[in-house]
């Protein structure tokens, strides 16, 4: 069995949807390819047909998402990486308030603080939250949280990923782009 995901989390989706057959490959994996988290899967290849404008059909493996994020929070309540999945897929779902309290819960499991790569991802995650729901002043609040220490989210990454679009236009989050071209 071959795994096309070698990491605790796959390739941003962004980057995989702009090669068709690399999108495409992702697309018709099973579940179970994507490790010991089908959940995972789940999410991954919603995130890939969201972005390529296939919003009912992501809507559906969001929502098996969901399903199996819930059943696994019901195990393993203080799993910092169930709460921020399942973060992304309910604001996915249009779930802001359930959405925006799945990150945050993730962050206080696990903060930047506590382990400088995955808590900085948590406060990724709950900026990518709070940019769904087109709440800018907490999303660059995130952001900027994040710039202050070393970490993958640069202003280049910003400028390109689609899941800041919702708050692109927004002053503050022009301002962190700025900062970041000097």
């Amino acid at each position: 069995m071959t795994r096309l995901v070698p990491g605790p989390v796959p390739p941003p989706a962004f980057v995989v949807v702009s090669d068709d057959s690399l999108s495409r490959t992702f697309l018709s994996l099973p579940a179970a390819e994507f490790g010991a988290d089908p959940g995972v899967g789940y999410l991954f290849r919603g995130e890939l047909l969201r972005l390529r404008g296939d919003a009912a059909r992501a809507r559906v493996l969001y929502d098996s998402a969901r399903v199996i994020l819930e059943k696994d929070l019901q195990t393993l309540p203080n799993d910092y990486g169930y709460h921020a999945r399942l973060g992304i897929v309910y604001a996915r779902l249009g779930k802001m308030d359930a959405a925006i309290r799945e990150g945050r819960r993730a962050v206080e499991l696990l903060p930047p603080e506590r382990d400088a790569y995955f808590g900085l991802d948590n406060v990724i995650n709950l900026a990518r939250i709070y940019a769904a729901a087109g709440q800018a002043a907490p999303a660059v609040e995130q952001i900027r949280r994040v710039q202050a220490l070393p970490s993958r989210l640069t202003a280049a990454v910003l400028r390109v990923d689609p899941d800041w679009d919702p708050i692109r236009h927004d002053p503050a989050f022009q301002q962190v782009l700025a900062r970041g071209r000097h």
